[in-house]
């Protein structure tokens, strides 16, 4: 239960990934919080807040989050394929949530000329790397 709670408390991190010819290769982010929640959780648990801006025709790459991650989209469009799913593109106000180490096949800002602008959530020891390529 607790664990279930603490992951409807947390969002998503994108990782500065190259990119193929012609598209933009890095993200803006800006960390907003790292908040220390071992107290409740009984462990080295911290929660990281993060607001990114991914440029115009942005596309990461394969990658992992070692805890639960909730993102909300703040301004533009968001296309996202996790492994198992089909990607889908979540507009200004939509959020998305991701398990532990759940495959993140790619995120793409859908826009040729506007920034993708959201916040994420993750969950975390402390630590511990919130991106880890896959190859």
């Amino acid at each position: 239960m607790r664990s279930a709670a603490l992951g409807l408390l947390f969002l998503l991190l994108f990782p500065n990934i190259q990119g193929k010819s012609g598209q933009a290769t890095s993200a803006r982010e800006n960390m907003l919080l790292q908040k220390d929640v071992s107290a409740y959780a009984k462990s080295d648990m911290v929660l990281t807040v993060r607001e990114l801006e991914f440029p115009p025709k942005f596309k990461g790459t394969k990658h992992r989050h070692p805890g639960p991650v909730v993102l909300c989209v703040l301004e533009g469009s968001l296309e996202v394929a996790l492994e198992g799913q089909t990607p889908k593109v979540y507009d200004r106000g939509q959020c998305f949530s991701e398990e532990p180490h759940q495959l993140h096949l790619y995120s793409r800002n859908v826009s040729e000329t506007e920034p993708v602008r959201i916040i994420s959530y993750i969950l975390s020891r402390s630590g511990e790397a919130l991106t880890q390529p896959e190859k």
